[in-house]
């Protein structure tokens, strides 16, 4: 992975997008996702869009964090997230 992004749900269906960071302008907050939940992702781009977690992932070591296969239901985009901010 190239660049840092983040996972954070439950997405609610009018957020499309969070430019300022999802925490404070969604108030959401971090939580463990599963396969086929509903989140707020952040995209290479910095933006925050809509997505379902498509598979989710452990570290292989206890410094590698967990992440996401994420398909990104606006655009169609998919990439792997990771999700520990």
């Amino acid at each position: 992975m190239t660049s840092e992004s983040h996972v954070y749900g439950p997405a609610e269906e009018e957020t499309q997008e969070c430019d300022m960071g999802c925490s404070t302008i969604c108030g959401f907050t971090p939580y463990i996702v599963s396969t086929d939940d509903l989140v707020v992702a952040q995209f290479t781009d910095e933006k925050w869009y809509r997505g379902r977690v498509l598979d989710v992932k452990d570290g292989t070591t206890p410094l590698e964090p967990q992440t996401a296969h994420v398909f990104f239901v606006d655009y169609g985009n998919n990439t792997w997230l990771t999700f520990d901010r």
